[in-house]
């Protein structure tokens, strides 16, 4: 899913008129990683990055607190003390 926009720009060379089309994609699936995750890592730790992703062409407050929750599921897996 995404929006094509089509955009037109002046030349400098010779001053002619050129359409560009982009196309912004709002929501891939499913999502390409944007980082590499080891496997050393907990599973619960992995799929919440996981969701993150999906998150992130759309909702960046949902992808922000999957990677929250993905520190506080890693933490709780390395045994740190709760404040």
């Amino acid at each position: 899913m995404g929006e094509r926009r089509t955009e037109i720009f002046q030349t400098s060379f010779n001053g002619d008129y050129i359409e560009v089309e982009y196309f912004y994609p709002t929501y891939v699936s499913p999502s390409p990683p944007l980082i590499i995750i080891a496997d050393v890592y907990p599973e619960l730790v992995i799929e919440e990055l996981r969701l993150s992703f999906a998150s992130s062409w759309s909702d960046f407050s949902s992808a922000g607190n999957h990677i929250r929750a993905a520190v506080e599921r890693l933490l709780d897996y390395l045994k740190e003390p709760r404040y």
